[in-house]
């Protein structure tokens, strides 16, 4: 017959030199045939191999939490479905969402999916399959909505993990918050156009262009050129 449960408990033996050893005993019992008594099986073991491998994986958990906590930006490891079903996400990510990382652990609360933004999703996706599938990293950008309802620009880089058969396992990867980033590039642009407008209605913008290393016509070279021929003819 089969025994019953195994009761482990840890403890400690006194050994002859008088130190003392760390040692688990396991408890079972069973019903012996043909009298149906109840039997006891008591077994005794060295639990130091066992206390050494679970230091040694906290040590390892440890020293990854140190590492996590130490990127600039949200590492994950979700599914490759239409949600990206998260199975682990840093903490960061309530800074870039506004949701604690606990609500998308398995699209406990919401998912990382329903925050990004329509425009971006069927793009990203069919990149990051296209990537995944072929055995490359990607590195994409998009924008999610953000719980207070502002749109923030995400940078992704990852990679995936593949079985032998070549079926995706998990995708692995950090996410940035790098809209500031994206509102001074834009900043950027918008300022240079209107300076290349004031400058072309200006009084005396003739259109004289830079007399040094030919530029295409029509190339950002050719109009930054003449726009700066310009101002300067101006200013004489």
């Amino acid at each position: 017959p089969a025994p019953h449960a195994v009761e482990l408990r840890e403890t400690e033996a006194l050994q002859a030199d008088g130190t003392h050893l760390p040692v688990d005993i396991g408890v079972s019992q069973f019903v012996a045939a043909p009298t149906d008594a109840l039997q006891t099986i008591i077994s005794i073991r060295d639990a130091r191999p066992r206390l050494a491998a679970e230091s040694g994986r906290l040590d390892a958990e440890r020293r990854t939490r140190q590492i996590i906590q130490s990127v600039p930006g949200v590492v994950y490891r979700c599914a490759m479905d239409e949600q990206w079903t998260m199975a682990f996400v840093s903490d960061q990510v309530e800074v870039l969402t506004g949701y604690p990382a606990d609500d998308f652990i398995g699209n406990r609360r919401t998912s990382f999916g329903a925050l990004i933004h329509p425009d971006d999703a069927v793009d990203l996706q069919s990149k990051v399959e296209g990537a995944a599938l072929a055995g490359l990293p990607w590195l994409v950008e998009y924008r999610i909505r953000h719980r207070d309802g502002e749109l923030r620009w995400v940078m992704e880089h990852g990679s995936a993990q593949q079985a032998p058969d070549g079926r995706i396992v998990w995708l692995y990867g950090v996410m940035m918050d790098v809209t500031d980033l994206k509102n001074a590039e834009r900043t950027a642009a918008e300022t240079s156009q209107r300076l290349v407008e004031i400058t072309e209605n200006l009084p005396g913008a003739t259109g004289r262009r830079f007399t040094g290393r030919p530029a295409l016509p029509g190339s950002p070279t050719s109009r930054a050129s003449w726009t700066f021929r310009s101002v300067i003819s101006i200013c004489r």
